[in-house]
């Protein structure tokens, strides 16, 4: 009887070790995958940390219409300092900036449409030294905002307040 016993212990001995956990190559290939990804999420990391410490400044073209000739006046003064109105944060200078009557399209006697110049309204353009960083996307204005042209934001300098909109950013030289 007692041999019976040790027999039946040992067929369940068998069967645990006939029916326990099994290494195959698809768990192989998970274990693999689950490792280039977590490499992949490290070097990325270690990319995008060295590149936003590299602040540096950039040459912006940037316009303004449909103003009145006081405010067009006020952002024409050169070496002014400029802020974002989003946070309040020094983004560059003012290099040069030039105003000129607003082009407007209006018709004539015939109906055909003529380009002419609003008596009242000017259109500023200026170029700025902006401070930010170069991305994969473009420039990063303060970091965190993208100059890219066509693109508006708010900014204000120590005599006005308005929305600009970006012509060209290249790289400082």
């Amino acid at each position: 009887m007692n041999k019976n016993v040790n027999t039946a212990a040992n067929a369940k001995k068998k069967k645990k070790k006939a029916s326990g956990p099994r290494f195959n190559v698809f768990d192989f290939l998970i274990i693999v995958t689950i490792l280039v990804c977590i490499g992949a999420i490290v070097v990325r990391a270690i990319f995008i940390g060295s590149a936003k410490e590299e602040i540096t400044t950039a040459h912006m073209v940037f316009e303004v219409s449909g103003i009145s000739l006081v405010t067009a006046d006020a952002l024409c003064i050169a070496e002014q300092p400029i802020y974002l109105q989003s946070d309040d944060t020094w983004i560059g200078t003012v290099i040069s900036a030039s105003a000129s009557a607003q082009k407007v399209w209006e018709k004539d006697e015939t109906g055909m449409l003529q380009s002419a110049f609003h008596p009242e309204k000017k259109t500023v353009r200026a170029e700025a030294l902006i401070s930010g960083t170069w991305s994969e996307d473009g420039f990063l204005i303060g970091g965190t905002n993208l100059a890219s042209v066509g693109k508006t934001f708010a900014i204000y300098t120590p005599h006005v307040s308005c929305t600009v909109t970006v012509v060209s950013v290249s790289e400082n030289q």
